[in-house]
């Protein structure tokens, strides 16, 4: 309001005729490569809606031809009962969402792998994989509602929009990976929120998200090592259990929320803000520029942010493996093994995850991890006992290991 209020007086005090027509100009720039945020309503550098909606579609459509062609199974072909499944749960997370009055598919495919994903266009494309996981069409919910929020928060083209600009404005940052990751982890984080609250307003048990994220940490612990694009595990089973206590309000078991669009407006987590800046060549150009520029700085600002905290969590990670050396090693069935791992550290640690391989001449004869461990003292020695992902014979000569620590708590 400020900003505005500053343009508006500059046009004010010109009087003239040549900058309201200039001001106009800059209002049809600024729609022409800017969009208002359908959750909050501010204004980011980004492709429009149709462009996105167009480009989108054609790849899955084109997609889909591929597979008929080919006589590839999808949707109720593949499996007519989680393709039923996945729709009523589908229609009912799009009936309260930002974009319900788009029309939206959905699409399953035969991969075996945990992952569903949106492009900016209509579709959400669920891997069968991913059905098979969730049994509880809350813990669904939320994993459809994510994508949802990724389009009606526009991070696909908030994305491209920012990195184009950062680019062209010769930002640094822009041009490493450990950057555009950052970036993308923050637009996750916000899609479980947004995912979150769409799954409540629906009648979903909004503590969904949280069992599958905590489920998934219990199971192999963090990838704390490495710069993620998603939260790691365990923040996200906290977060999200967080957001879950938030939105619990508005939740109703199995009915939708009959005040789901005035709560999509103003609820615990955000509130859109209406423009009520100067119009089109009364300053309304000007403005809508310099609110686009401000708030892509912002989103800027928050990914170096969020960069800077994954790389001192990645040199901790690397620190504290240079005080742990593995002493023995031993094969415990074709799909277990047990390292005695020494702590030569001064500190106390715990909550380590472990992730390695085994090796036989150049050939991995096995991927190993061990879930979050207990408590580890100076000078302590203990055993880790790893899961392999597949059996490998018993007694092998083994040559070459690789194991190292991905999680670690310091006390």
């Amino acid at each position: 309001m400020r900003l505005a209020f500053i343009v508006l007086t500059l046009l004010a005090l010109t009087g003239c005729e040549a900058m309201q027509a200039i001001d106009q100009g800059l209002y049809s720039v600024s729609e022409s490569f800017t969009q208002k945020d359908k959750i909050t309503g501010k204004r980011t550098v980004s492709s429009s809606r149709e462009e996105q909606i167009k480009k989108g579609n054609a790849f899955i459509e084109a997609a889909i031809a591929n597979a008929d062609e080919k006589g590839l199974k999808y949707n109720a072909s593949l499996d007519a009962k989680a393709y039923a499944r996945l729709v009523r749960v589908f229609d009912r997370i799009q009936s309260v969402s930002h974009l319900k009055d788009e029309r939206w598919q959905v699409l399953l495919i035969p991969e075996q792998s945990f992952n569903a994903s949106v492009n900016g266009g209509t579709y959400v494309v669920v891997h069968i994989g991913l059905m098979n996981e969730l049994s509880d069409d809350s813990e669904l919910a939320a994993v459809i509602g994510h994508e949802f929020a990724h389009v009606a928060a526009n991070h696909i083209g908030e994305s491209s929009g920012h990195h184009n600009l950062a680019s062209l404005m010769g930002s640094n940052s822009s041009q490493r990976s450990s950057f555009k990751t950052a970036f993308t982890h923050e637009g996750e984080e916000e899609a479980d929120k947004i995912g979150i609250l769409y799954s409540a307003l629906a009648g979903f048990d909004p503590y969904g998200a949280h069992r599958v994220w905590n489920r998934f940490y219990k199971k192999s612990g963090d990838r704390s090592d490495m710069f993620v694009d998603h939260p790691v595990y365990s923040e996200r089973a906290a977060q999200t259990k967080s957001v879950a206590e938030q939105v619990s309000q508005y939740y109703k078991a199995g009915n939708i929320n009959p005040n789901h669009q005035s709560i999509l407006k103003s609820n615990s987590l955000f509130a859109y803000q209406e423009d009520n800046g100067p119009e089109a060549g009364q300053g309304g150009g000007l403005a809508s520029l310099l609110s686009a520029s401000l708030q892509s700085y912002t989103q800027h600002l928050e990914a170096k942010a969020e960069e800077q905290r994954q790389s001192n969590r990645i040199a901790n990670i690397k620190a504290v493996n240079g005080l742990l050396e593995v002493v023995d090693i031993e094969q415990l069935s074709q799909t277990q093994w047990r390292f005695l791992v020494k702590y030569t550290g001064n500190r106390n640690i715990g909550d380590l995850s472990f992730h390695g391989a085994l090796y036989q001449g150049e050939a991995v004869l096995a991927k190993l991890q061990a879930k979050p461990t207990g408590y580890f003292s100076p000078g302590g020695q203990y055993y880790v006992i790893a899961q392999a992902d597949k059996a490998a014979p018993m007694n092998t000569n083994m040559t070459a290991y690789r194991f190292k620590a991905t999680e670690v708590t310091i006390y």
